[in-house]
């Protein structure tokens, strides 16, 4: 100050100038962002309709989890949706059999097990799905440090949006087995270790779902006082 006119008005236009630019650069990013989303997407449903078909229910899950627990990362949501695209080169038949939670083969376990480390590699080639990648990779790890990845990351270490997408999972799992929103949700309950008890919690409320029990198959000599049972006995005699 003082300043000339000229100078004063070279400066303006030089800055809306510049503003211009990063402006039309970061459409041209946000653009190309959702393109490539969209193109993965558009790959799993066509290669693999079954894994589409399963990212497309936990998305809905994960998205009330999140809302519950107050995260709103769209990381996590985009995880979801791409959870599954490690999938596209397992075979359909190992895929029908693990989404309904069928006894696979020591084979097709190591086939199955290999997809969440196969599908944080492929998307982390692609600008801004760094964490997304990340998210994707530790989906199938344990609370506790075991499952897969399997490098003993545990509790608070593993991103929060994979203990969020490993209790949808197991939960879609259980549900396209058979079980009942509460005997699936009972049944995580009895897994001791495998999930974040907060995201568990959610996953409750979420369900409007107050208490569950774990149904077991036993031997008549096995029943003890307390036990309720979930169907009648009948004995030959």
């Amino acid at each position: 100050k003082p300043c000339p006119p000229d100078v004063f008005a070279k400066a303006l236009d030089a800055g809306i100038a510049q503003y211009r630019l990063i402006k039309a650069e970061r459409d041209l990013l946000s653009k190309t962002f959702i393109a490539s989303i969209k193109v993965l997407t558009d790959l799993l449903s066509a290669v693999s309709p079954l894994a589409f078909g399963k990212a497309s229910r936990v998305r809905q899950l994960v998205r009330q989890l999140c809302a519950e627990l107050g995260l709103k990362d769209w990381q996590v949501e985009v995880a979801a949706m791409l959870s599954q695209i490690g999938c596209v080169s397992i075979p359909e038949q190992i895929l029908a059999k693990a989404y309904e939670g069928k006894e696979l083969t020591a084979a097709e376990r190591r086939t199955f097990d290999a997809y969440p480390l196969a599908g944080g590699q492929l998307i982390a080639g692609v600008p801004r799905l760094e964490e997304v990648a990340e998210i994707i990779t530790y989906q199938q790890q344990h609370y506790d440090g075991g499952g897969v990845a399997g490098d003993g990351r545990r509790g608070g270490d593993i991103p929060p949006g994979s203990r969020i997408l490993k209790v949808a999972l197991d939960f879609d799992t259980l549900v396209s087995a058979g079980y009942s929103n509460e005997t699936a949700l009972a049944e995580i309950n009895d897994r001791p270790g495998r999930y974040d008890p907060s995201v568990v919690a959610a996953l409750g409320r979420v369900l409007a779902i107050t208490h569950a029990q774990v149904i077991r198959r036993v031997k008549i000599s096995a029943l003890v006082d307390g036990l309720t049972l979930a169907d009648d006995i009948k004995t030959t005699n």
